[in-house]
């Protein structure tokens, strides 16, 4: 018997028992609590959000309802067993009626059943009182419960999305407690609200329906909204392809390409959603180019030839904007890049992310087997092979061997070394940030948070506690006077550097120096923008004995980031291939980007940086990009200039 099947008949016997057990020990029970128990289950899986059946991602296809807040409730108003009998009735009426297969009702029915005897149980367990909740005495029962009926539906349902989906086990529990756990607290705050109102005034849980109704209005236009921006997205690219005949459902092809490749390889869920979507918008950029280029059937002249080289960019820059697979927009913007660094780009091969490989390859494969106006298709077979006489060069050795064992039929895990599987993995998590390199909130956060806390333990009457909250809030304050004082040294040091700019000196000189003496700047440069030619250049600079980023590494963080509404935007320096923080302030002129103050740190620097440079963008954009001469080509500074 295979393992699905198994966990499937386990799960559905031992539900069937536990229901059984139930159904003899609420003999006794409540009538009228538990017939408005079991109406609330039902009605909260009529109400439910239906998940995407199209998505990539299995937890995506789940549906959203809130059953779980009901079933929370019976179990601290009756007990475990009242819990466990109207746990399944949601799922088996409405299942039922909406024809789903019996398999899947059994099973989902038998879950619910299993998470709330488990939850219940576990709550008396930990000392909880059914009937009589008393806070804050029993809100570890309460966290015993949710942890553990919650535990029990991740391990069964991701445990079958698992092995449904061929992923592996950890993997899938990890997505889905990471995606779903949040949902999961809410409806256990919602149980306790339930059972306390229950308690002692019955009628106030009317109050609650318009608020339950709001939160399942929000879920709904949510996945509409996502639901329809994807079909949006879908539109555009299909008629991009079909701008060019030739090259009609291309992108359709590639995301197909991309989609099975990082399956098989046992990349997250989530991942290889994004990377389809990186494969199905890889050319959106393609809409800025003459149709007439696309199909031309000799070779394009110098001119041509710059404009299809600035579509991966143009891609990029689109992509960005969504959130759906706004992480691969550098991936998209270097699938025309090679390992022998001789792509559109030139850009290091140490520099291409692994989702940019999976895209090079699956783009070029239906490139080579496609028929273009200039020349017919390659046989597959063909194609493959100059796949493999191109490892190395034109292709990641590694991306590209899997890709070609894909296609002819096996699977590409079974033929990697351990070694490549290594390389593979330490590509995959190339660029990953640590904890320790994300931005720290600000003084202004626990201020307001210690505030907030120290008030509500006051209120509780719970004074050391209410003192250690205050604390945290006069650290915060204490941190943001700080901050504000060192902001205010920063602005005025840049308006002395606007004003020795506008007689005739060295603004950019005295700029830097306030800068350095205010953070731990390692590289600044003032880079010019052509929103034409989606090129970048270099005016002036100043730089460490610390190596400075690439001006390509630059190029391409800008191209995705210059139509942010922030006037400041922040980078990861593993994002341009360096290590440390970096800060780029937006200059604009009528709306439209002319160039950026791009800034590199040693590490974090305070946000008081960032709000100084917002506060003075104006006479930054004149100073900098305003001048009506030529600024010398590069500034360098001394070395001990940095303290």
């Amino acid at each position: 018997m295979a393992l699905d099947r198994a966990l499937l008949v386990g799960t559905v016997l031992a539900g069937a028992a536990a229901v059984s057990v139930a159904a003899v020990r609420c003999v006794d029970a409540p009538t009228t609590t538990l017939a408005l128990l079991a109406a609330g289950v039902v009605a909260a899986e009529v109400f439910q959000v239906p998940g995407d059946e199209k998505a990539v991602d299995p937890i995506e296809r789940q549906s959203f309802s809130l059953s779980f807040a009901v079933i929370g409730a019976a179990a601290l108003i009756l007990g475990p067993w009242a819990a466990t009998l109207v746990a399944p009735l949601g799922v088996l009426v409405v299942d039922s009626l909406h024809g789903k297969r019996a398999e899947k009702t059994a099973f989902n029915a038998s879950m619910f059943a299993l998470m709330g005897f488990a939850g219940g149980w576990v709550f008396v367990a930990l000392g909880g009182e059914v009937g009589a909740l008393s806070l804050p005495h029993d809100f570890l029962a309460v966290a015993g419960l949710v942890v553990v009926a919650y535990g029990v539906e991740t391990l069964l349902l991701g445990s079958m999305m698992a092995l449904t989906a061929a992923q592996p086990f950890w993997q899938q529990q990890r997505e889905k407690v990471r995606d779903e756990f949040p949902a999961a607290a809410g409806e256990a705050s919602l149980a306790i609200v339930l059972a306390c109102l229950a308690e002692s005034q019955p009628w106030a849980i009317v109050a609650v329906v318009p608020l339950t109704a709001a939160v399942h209005g929000w879920r709904a236009r949510f996945a509409q909204l996502r639901t329809e921006t994807e079909h949006a997205l879908e539109t555009l690219a299909n008629i991009v392809d079909e701008r060019d005949t030739s090259t009609y459902r291309h992108s359709a092809r590639v995301a197909e390409y991309v989609q099975a490749l990082a399956a098989a390889l046992d990349l997250p869920p989530a991942d290889v959603k994004r990377l389809r979507w990186a494969g199905r918008l890889h050319d959106l950029g393609k809409i800025r180019v003459d149709g007439t280029v696309l199909r031309k059937n000799g070779p394009l002249d110098e001119h041509e030839l710059e404009s299809v080289r600035l579509h991966p960019r143009l891609s990029a820059r689109l992509l960005r904007r969504f959130r759906l697979a706004a992480s691969e927009a550098q991936a998209v913007e270097y699938h025309h890049e090679r390992m022998d660094g001789h792509g559109y780009y030139g850009v290091s091969p140490d520099d291409i992310p692994l989702a940019a490989h999976f895209l090079i390859v699956a783009d070029a494969f239906d490139a080579m087997t496609s028929d273009r106006p200039y020349r017919p298709g390659l046989p597959r077979e063909q194609a493959l092979e100059q796949i493999e006489t191109g490892l190395g060069a034109q292709f990641h050795p590694v991306v590209g061997k899997a890709f070609v064992a894909l296609q002819r039929g096996v699977d590409p895990r079974s033929i990697l070394s351990p070694a490549e599987a290594a390389e593979l993995r330490q590509l995959q998590h190339r660029g990953s940030r640590s904890l320790l390199d994300r931005s720290l909130p600000q003084p202004r956060t626990f201020v307001i948070a210690g505030t907030i806390l120290a008030l509500g333990c006051l209120g509780l009457v719970a004074p050391v506690l209410a003192l250690c909250a205050a604390a945290v809030g006069v650290v915060g304050a204490v941190l943001h006077v700080t901050s504000s004082e060192r902001g205010g040294r920063l602005t005025a040091a840049i308006d002395r550097a606007v004003d020795r700019q506008a007689v005739g000196g060295d603004g950019f000189a005295l700029l830097v120096d306030g800068i350095v003496q205010s953070a731990p700047l390692t590289w600044a440069a003032y880079v010019s923008w052509s929103d034409r030619s989606l090129d970048a250049r270099v005016e002036l600079e100043w730089k460490t004995a610390v190596r400075a980023p690439s001006l390509e590494a630059v190029t391409s963080w800008l191209i995705r980031e210059l139509e942010s509404r922030e006037s400041v935007v922040v980078a990861d320096g593993v994002e341009l291939g360096r290590s440390g923080r970096f800060l780029a302030l937006v200059l604009r002129h009528g709306g439209s980007p002319v160039g950026s103050l791009v800034l590199g740190f040693a590490r974090q620097p305070g946000r008081h940086v960032e709000v100084a440079l917002a506060h003075r963008r104006d006479a930054l954009t004149h100073m900098l990009a305003g001048r009506e001469e030529e600024p010398e080509p590069v500034y360098r500074a001394p070395l001990a200039a940095v303290s």
